[in-house]
C-alpha cells in the first residue's frame, strides 16, 4: 500500500498490522489506513415475498455516492451509536481505504469492529431443514419426550420449541423411522454469510376459474392462487463459532375450502360456475441461541390441503459454521517495525555506493 508523498516527511515509522497500516507520528495520536474493500458494503439480505403469487425481486441497494456518504454509511451500521461522531471526526475515506487519526484506545476499537467484520465476511452458515408432517393427534403425542426441554411458543397457544442435542436429533430421527403415519418432504438447506437473511418457500398453484370485469362486460377468466410454506432464517454465529443465533420467520398457507358459485354472466341468462378459495394462514417466529451443529425443533401449526385431512408435524433446523478462512501458519503476535530515514541508507552489508566521475 502506498501512501501519500505529503505525509512521508513527518513519520518516524510504519507498522505493518495484520489487516491495516499504523502511521506513527510525531504527536501522541496514530493514524491507522483500513482497507475496507470486504466490508464496505453492507450484506445484502434475501426476505421472501408473503404475498400470494411469485416471489418478488429484491433489487441490490443502490451504493451511496460519495465518499463521504459511504464513510457516514459504514460507521453508522456497523458502530455503537455512542462512537459514530467521534469516529467520523477523526477518519476520512477514499478508495476503499479507511483512514482513522486518534488514540491507541481509539485505533484498537476501530481494528477490532473491522476485524469482526471480515471474520463475518469469511463465515457462512449450512442450514438444514426436516420436515415431518403426521396426524395432529399424532403429533400430539410426540410430546411426551422427557428429555427435551419444551417452551412455549409466544402468541402460539399449544405450539412450542425446543434445543436438540446431536444425540437427541440422532434418537428422535431413529424413533420416527420406524412409526407410521408420517410424511417426510423434501428438506430444503440454506447456505449463507453469517448475520445473513435467507428465505426458501414450497408453494403449490391452485388454478380456478374466477369471475372478470373487461370492458365488454362479465367473463370467466382463469384465476391462480398460490400457497404453501415460506421459512425466512437469519443466522447469526459467535465470534468463536461456538454458538449461533437463530431467528426464523415460519409462515404457512393452506387451501381451507373452495366454495363453487354458480353466476349469471351470459345474455340468455344462462349461468356458470366459478370457484372462491379461501385460505388459512400462520406465523411462527423464534429466536433462539444453541451451539454450532446442535438443533431447534419446533412445532407446526395445522396444514389444510383441500380434500385432505389435515396434517401438523415439526421443523427441525439445524445449522452449522463453515468458516472459509484457508487454514496457515498462526501470524506472528508482534508488529513488524519499517523504519523511513530521512536520508538514504545502504541496506547492511551492501556495498558502500562508489562515486562516479
Amino acid at each position: 500500500m502506498s501512501l501519500p508523498t505529503a505525509l512521508l516527511p513527518s513519520l518516524l515509522a510504519v507498522l505493518l498490522i495484520d489487516g491495516h497500516v499504523a502511521v506513527q507520528a510525531a504527536s501522541d495520536e496514530t493514524t491507522s489506513i483500513f482497507s475496507l474493500a470486504e466490508v464496505i458494503a453492507p450484506v445484502r439480505d434475501f426476505p421472501a415475498s408473503l404475498q400470494a403469487g411469485e416471489l418478488s425481486a429484491h433489487p441490490a441497494p443502490s451504493p451511496p455516492a460519495s465518499d463521504q456518504q459511504q464513510l457516514e454509511a459504514f460507521v453508522r451500521r456497523c458502530f455503537e451509536p455512542g462512537m459514530v461522531d467521534l469516529i467520523l471526526a477523526h477518519s476520512t475515506y477514499h478508495q476503499e481505504l479507511l483512514s482513522v487519526t486518534g488514540s491507541t484506545a481509539l485505533i484498537d476499537h476501530v481494528e477490532d469492529v473491522v476485524k469482526r467484520l471480515r471474520a463475518e465476511r469469511n463465515t457462512n452458515i449450512h442450514t438444514r431443514l426436516e420436515v415431518v408432517m403426521m396426524d395432529p393427534k399424532l403429533r400430539q403425542q410426540q410430546y411426551a419426550l422427557p428429555e427435551l426441554a419444551w417452551k412455549d411458543l409466544p402468541g402460539h397457544l399449544g405450539l412450542a420449541y425446543a434445543p436438540l442435542t446431536r444425540a437427541q436429533h440422532a434418537a428422535l430421527e431413529a424413533r420416527w423411522s420406524h412409526q407410521a403415519g408420517l410424511s417426510f418432504p423434501s428438506g430444503p438447506s440454506l447456505t449463507a454469510f453469517s448475520g445473513q437473511l435467507a428465505n426458501c418457500s414450497f408453494k403449490t398453484i391452485y388454478e380456478y376459474p374466477k369471475l372478470e370485469f373487461p370492458a365488454s362486460g362479465p367473463a370467466v377468466g382463469t384465476g391462480y392462487l398460490t400457497y404453501g410454506f415460506t421459512l425466512q432464517l437469519r443466522a447469526t454465529a459467535t465470534d468463536d463459532h461456538r454458538f449461533i443465533q437463530l431467528f426464523m420467520a415460519y409462515d404457512t398457507s393452506s387451501l381451507l375450502q373452495v366454495t363453487s358459485v354458480a353466476v349469471g354472466v351470459k345474455p340468455d341468462g344462462s349461468t356458470v360456475t366459478i370457484e372462491e378459495p379461501q385460505l388459512w394462514t400462520t406465523h411462527e417466529q423464534v429466536d433462539q441461541a444453541i451451539e454450532d451443529k446442535a438443533s431447534l425443533i419446533l412445532t407446526t401449526g395445522l396444514f389444510l390441503e383441500k380434500d385432505q385431512p389435515p396434517r401438523a408435524g415439526f421443523l427441525i433446523v439445524t445449522p452449522e459454521v463453515l468458516d472459509l478462512t484457508a487454514p496457515g501458519p498462526s501470524p506472528d503476535p508482534r508488529m513488524k517495525e519499517i523504519l523511513i530515514p530521512h536520508d538514504a541508507q545502504p541496506e547492511p552489508g551492501a556495498p558502500a555506493p562508489q562515486a562516479t566521475h
